[in-house]
């Protein structure tokens, strides 16, 4: 199965604390329980603290492959 997660929770203000940080531990469980049997997207909005993907994708990297990691436009 295909799951899309939305990530735009990690790019505000909150990243290092509150709804950012546990959003962040959450996808980071999920990606370790699941990544065998599924395929893991993660999304992230590229007008929304673009300068945020970078830091994002690097605490990801060790769990996802970067392709797997995509900035979009609204």
């Amino acid at each position: 199965m295909k799951i899309a997660i939305d990530l735009q929770s990690c790019q505000s203000n909150s990243r290092h604390h509150g709804i950012g940080r546990y959003s962040m531990a959450i996808v980071r469980e999920i990606i370790k329980l699941s990544a065998a049997k599924h395929e893991i997207w993660v999304l992230l909005n590229a007008q929304l603290n673009p300068e945020t993907i970078p830091e994002i994708s690097s605490r990801l990297a060790d769990l996802l492959p970067t392709t797997q990691i995509i900035s979009y436009q609204v």
